[in-house]
């Protein structure tokens, strides 16, 4: 049994170090450096560190993938375990795009249980600017994993996730690309709030799999 992953508990590398995470390459099976800046946009107020990642100039276009991602040994393992125990509800994070769009952009999750991918497609980020996300961990929301990946299977995987992260597809011109990563956090269902008034609080709901 997976351990409990740790909701509420944000990271926003303000220590200076990457905490574990790391970055890496799907396409070429291997890990590349990743690092903590304070740099940001000069029309954003979020000059704080943060995680950024960096794709190098190119002398031909060519296709390059890295995901950004927390395991059981990041963060102290909050973003690692089991999300169904804990009532994760969302997966929330700002992400920076310095002067390029990305070729494309999701939030991923591999689960041990399954060796599933899961996959959810972002919205288009603003250049110069820092964009909040907020991704529910709910099955029909748009996360997917391929043929047979269905609402059953997506609740077992969740009960496992091995590790999660920020999947950039670098944009196609050959321009160096910088990215960066702030503010990464799973909400959870309230142990004490209970929404609708029916005596069950919304983290009893959760887990039950009742409407909260």
């Amino acid at each position: 049994m997976a351990v409990a992953a740790v909701t509420d508990t944000p990271e926003t590398w303000e220590s200076g170090a990457v905490d574990g995470w790391t970055r890496q390459d799907p396409l070429n099976a291997c890990s590349l450096p990743v690092s903590v800046s304070s740099t940001g946009g000069a029309s954003t107020s979020d000059l704080t560190n943060h995680l950024q990642v960096v794709f190098s100039k190119q002398a031909q276009s060519f296709p390059e993938v890295n995901i950004i991602r927390a395991d059981i040994s990041a963060s102290s393992g909050t973003f690692a375990g089991d999300y169904w125990q804990t009532a994760v509800t969302n997966v929330s994070f700002k992400l920076y795009c310095q002067t390029l769009l990305p070729g494309s952009l999701h939030l991923c999750f591999y689960s041990g249980a399954s060796s599933n991918w899961w996959y959810y497609p972002l919205g288009i980020p603003v250049v110069g600017e820092w964009t909040a996300y907020d991704v529910p961990m709910e099955y029909g929301t748009g996360w997917w994993a391929g043929s047979g990946a269905d609402a059953a299977q997506f609740r077992k995987d969740r009960k496992d996730v091995a590790w999660i992260g920020v999947r950039i597809q670098r944009n196609s011109s050959v321009a160096a690309q910088v990215y960066g990563l702030d503010d990464f956090l799973l909400r959870g269902a309230s142990r004490l709030i209970d929404t609708d008034a029916d005596g069950a609080s919304d983290w009893q709901e959760f887990v039950a799999g009742t409407d909260a």
